[in-house]
C-alpha cells in the first residue's frame, strides 16, 4: 500500500495561511524566551509545521527520509523566499549533519513512532549530538498512551476544500497482535455532491510510551524538560491532550564557579563587555559600552558597599558575568539578586542559568538570607526565563519591570 509521504499533492492539500499562522503562534509559545536562533528538525517532510519558524527570523534547516517531501519543502520555501537547508537523511543516521551544530534539534510530525522502541533511544542520542552546548531537543507526538488506552478505531478530520472540491478524510486505526498500529488514511474527494476520486494509504507505527521519551531525554542530561499540548496555545493538560510536544534544555558540564569581585577581575571583565539591548525600555538611552580604566576603578569601589556581596561568574579561569546581591539586610534576611553576562558570546549557552543558581546558594548558604528578590525588564524574555526556571515566582509587573521572588528551600 501507497504512503501519503510519497504524495505531497495529496499530504499538503490541508495547508493553508490559517494552519500556518498556528504553527507560528505554537513556536512562539514553545520557545519563548529560549533565544533559539537556529533550528534543524530531521523529520521536516513538506514543512508545514516547521517553516513558520523563517517568518521568526530562526535559521532553519531541515532533513527527511522522503526526497518528495523534501521538493515540496523547497518549493514551498522558495515560494515564501525563504532558505532553508535540506538534506535527504533517515534520522537514525544524521552523519549528513557532521560538523553542524544547532540552538535546537527538533523532531515534527508525530515522526518518532515511525521506528520500533528500541530504536527511539538511538534517535534521541543522533539528535542529541547536533545539540549546541546548552541548547535544545524538541519533539511533537501522539498520544499514545491514550491511544491505546481508548483503543479508538475512527479519527475523523473537519471536512476542507481546495480549488472549490471538498476533501474529506478520515483515519482507521488497526491495532496489530504485535502491538504496532497501522493507520488507514480514507481521502474522498467530492464535486457537485459526488465523490469523484478516492485515495488510500498505509502508515504504520509503533506507538511510544510517554515515560519512554522522557527517560530518554534525562539519560543524555536533559533536566528542564517542558512539556505542552500541540500546538502549545492550546488550553488542557498535556497528559491529555490527543497530541503534545518536548522542549527540553541540555544541563551544562561546564565548570561554572563565583568568584569574589577584585580589582584586576574588574578590569579583566570590562574589557570584554558589551551593553545589552535587552535590558533598555527606552532604546533612545543605549549606548555602546566604552571601557576606561577611571570609569572601572569607580565602579569596583561602588560594589564595596556593606549592603553588597560582589561577585564573577568564572568560566575557564575567566570573568563571563557579574552576580550583585544588593540591599542586603542581615536583620530581615533577605536582599536583591542582579546578573549580567559579558557579551553575546557568553548568552545562551545555559551559563546564565548555572551562575544564577549559584547565586542564590550563595544568598541562602553563604550570606543566611531567607528571601531573595529579582526584576527584569519587560522586553527581557531571556531573563525571565531564566528567573522562573531556576525558582523565582513571579510576583507582579508595572510598564518597566516584572519582579520576582525566590524564598529559601
Amino acid at each position: 500500500m501507497a504512503t501519503v509521504y510519497d504524495r505531497a499533492d495529496i499530504y499538503d492539500l490541508i495547508e493553508n495561511e490559517e494552519r500556518f499562522d498556528v504553527y507560528k503562534r505554537h513556536w512562539e509559545r514553545v520557545l519563548d524566551g529560549a533565544g533559539v536562533s537556529s533550528l534543524l528538525d530531521v523529520s521536516i517532510g513538506s514543512g508545514g509545521v516547521t517553516l513558520p519558524l523563517a517568518e521568526l527570523g530562526v535559521e532553519l534547516s531541515g532533513s527527511d527520509l522522503s526526497q518528495a517531501m523534501l521538493d515540496g519543502c523547497r518549493k514551498k520555501a522558495e515560494g515564501r523566499g525563504y532558505s532553508v537547508d535540506l538534506r535527504q537523511s533517515d534520522f537514525r543516521d544524521l552523519s549528513c549533519w557532521a560538523g553542524k551544530t544547532f540552538d535546537c534539534v527538533a523532531s515534527t510530525g508525530n515522526s518518532l513512532a515511525y521506528v520500533t522502541n528500541d530504536e527511539v533511544p538511538g534517535v534521541l542520542a543522533q539528535m542529541d549530538g547536533l545539540v549546541k552546548e546548552g541548547g535544545y531537543l524538541y519533539f511533537d507526538t501522539r498520544n499514545w498512551d491514550r491511544i491505546l488506552q481508548n483503543r479508538q478505531r475512527f479519527y475523523l478530520y473537519n471536512p476542507f476544500f481546495h480549488d472549490g472540491d471538498r476533501v474529506n478524510l478520515v483515519q482507521v486505526w488497526d491495532y496489530n497482535p504485535d502491538g504496532s498500529m497501522t493507520f488507514n488514511l480514507l481521502y474522498t474527494f467530492e464535486r457537485d455532491n459526488k465523490i469523484f476520486q478516492k485515495e488510500k494509504f498505509e502508515e504504520h507505527y509503533h506507538p511510544i510510551p510517554r515515560q519512554l521519551l522522557l527517560d530518554g531525554l534525562a539519560k543524555l542530561g536533559y533536566r528542564d524538560i517542558k512539556q505542552f499540548c500541540f500546538p502549545a496555545f492550546a488550553e488542557g493538560d498535556p497528559e491529555d491532550a490527543d497530541w503534545y510536544c518536548v522542549l527540553a534544555e541540555k544541563e551544562h558540564n561546564m565548570d561554572i564557579t563565583l568568584a569574589p569581585m577584585t580589582r584586576p577581575l574588574c578590569h579583566e571583565y570590562f574589557r570584554g563587555f558589551q551593553n545589552d539591548p535587552d535590558i533598555f525600555m527606552d532604546m533612545s538611552r543605549f549606548t555602546p559600552y566604552e571601557y576606561t580604566p577611571e570609569k572601572v576603578d569607580q565602579y569596583f569601589e561602588r560594589q564595596q558597599a556593606p549592603d553588597r556581596a560582589a561577585l564573577f561568574v568564572m568560566l575557564g579561569g575567566a570573568p563571563v558575568g557579574e552576580v550583585i546581591l544588593k540591599h542586603i539586610d542581615r536583620e530581615k534576611k533577605q536582599c536583591s539578586l542582579g546578573m549580567h553576562l559579558q557579551n553575546d558570546r557568553v548568552k545562551n549557552r545555559g551559563i546564565g542559568t548555572a551562575a544564577e543558581r549559584l547565586a542564590l546558594d550563595y544568598a541562602f548558604d553563604v550570606l543566611g538570607m531567607e528571601t531573595v528578590n529579582a526584576d527584569a525588564v519587560l522586553k527581557n524574555k531571556r531573563s525571565q526565563h531564566v528567573m522562573e526556571k531556576v525558582g523565582f515566582t513571579f510576583v507582579r509587573e508595572d510598564d518597566t519591570f516584572r519582579y520576582y521572588v525566590c524564598r529559601r528551600p
